[in-house]
C-alpha cells in the first residue's frame, strides 16, 4: 500500500505553546490550520510542505515572522489575513503567486518579491490597512524591478 502524504488539518486555537514544528512529511496545511492561534510565535514548517490553504494563518496577533518552505509555489486567498503583528515573510525564490494572501497586515512593511513571481500573481496581495513601504526584487527578476523601495513591472 502506498505512503498518503499527511496534511495538517488544525492545530488547537487555544493551546498554551510559543512554539511548533509541522510533521515532517506534511505536504498542506489546510484551511484554517492555524488560525486563531493567538500564543503560537514560531512555526518551524517542513520543505515537504507544498500548499498552504484558505486562511491558513489569518487572525494570528502573536505571529511576527515566518519563513515558507522552497517547494511553495503559492498562497491561497487571505492566508496572512489579519495577522496584525506579522513584519517579515520569507518567500521562496521559486514562488509564483500570492492571490490576497496579505490582507490587513498593518505591521508588514517590507517584502521582497521571488524572481518568478508575476503581475498576475502579485494582484491585490497587500489590500487594506496596509502599511507597507518597501517592495524589493533581485536584478534576475524577470518581471519586475524596484528602485527605492517603488515597484515597477519589466
Amino acid at each position: 500500500m502506498g505512503k498518503t502524504a499527511k496534511v495538517l488539518t488544525r492545530y488547537p486555537p487555544g493551546r498554551q505553546a510559543r512554539s511548533y514544528r509541522v510533521m515532517e512529511g506534511t505536504s498542506r496545511i489546510d484551511s484554517y490550520g492555524f488560525s486563531q492561534c493567538k500564543n503560537l510565535q514560531e512555526i518551524h514548517i517542513p520543505d515537504s510542505v507544498t500548499s498552504v490553504s484558505f486562511e491558513a494563518f489569518n487572525r494570528r496577533d502573536s505571529l511576527t515572522e515566518l519563513t515558507l518552505p522552497p517547494q511553495l509555489h503559492d498562497l491561497d486567498y487571505y492566508v496572512f489575513s489579519d495577522c496584525v503583528n506579522l513584519r517579515t515573510v520569507h518567500l521562496p525564490d521559486s514562488f509564483t503567486r500570492m492571490r490576497q494572501a496579505f490582507i490587513d497586515c498593518p505591521s508588514l512593511t517590507t517584502i521582497r518579491l521571488p524572481d518568478q513571481l508575476s503581475l498576475y500573481g502579485f494582484e491585490d496581495a497587500f489590500k487594506r490597512r496596509g502599511s507597507l513601504k518597501n517592495i524589493l526584487v533581485s536584478e534576475n527578476s524577470k518581471n519586475f524591478s524596484s528602485r527605492d523601495g517603488v515597484l515597477y513591472n519589466k
